[in-house]
């Protein structure tokens, strides 16, 4: 799952003198609105809070993803080793929302290729069958990455990647998805 960064509290800080419990006590207090990340090698974790309350947590490593309370509890616990990194990113509620509506989405389709499939047919066909849908789209030679949501209405979010370079803007975005 591609993760959208959001806009930067702080990042890069160490495990080594953040206390993440602490830092999410505080957030809870100031009723954030965002996501907490933990980063090592072979692994990332997620906090999302809305309003100050824990909303859902998201746990990657090389063999495992847990969910909710389980990846709260790993992350909690991953984060009093050195050598790892800590961001927190502010999002609108909406976005957090939807990502962790995402988090307990199953996947429908993975690793299409676009030799393929036609993405605009494609994205025709879920938004007629009337839910709420998020895709990532990945393209070659790291030539950028991102994701979308959508409903019945058409796109409503377009989210740059994290990790890969991402295409500039949503309208540059959107361009090249659509070409």
């Amino acid at each position: 799952m591609i993760v959208p960064r959001g806009k930067p509290v702080h990042e890069n800080l160490s495990t080594s003198y953040v206390n993440v419990a602490a830092l999410l006590a505080d957030l809870q207090v100031n009723e954030f609105t965002g996501y907490v990340s933990v980063e090592f090698w072979g692994y990332s974790g997620y906090v999302f809070l809305s309003r100050g309350q824990i909303v859902n947590a998201y746990e990657v490593t090389e063999t495992a993803t847990l969910r909710e309370r389980q990846a709260l509890e790993s992350l909690l616990s991953r984060a009093q080793a050195r050598n790892g990194k800590v961001g927190f990113f502010q999002h609108p509620e909406e976005v957090i929302q939807a990502i962790t509506g995402i988090i307990e989405g199953e996947p429908v389709h993975r690793d299409l290729s676009s030799d393929f499939t036609n993405l605009e047919k494609l994205v025709e066909k879920l938004i007629k069958s009337g839910a709420v849908w998020y895709v990532e789209v990945l393209f070659e030679q790291e030539q950028g990455a991102g994701s979308f949501m959508f409903s019945m209405s058409g796109p409503r979010r377009l989210f740059p990647s994290r990790r890969r370079r991402a295409v500039n803007t949503p309208q540059r975005w959107e361009k090249r998805v659509w070409r």
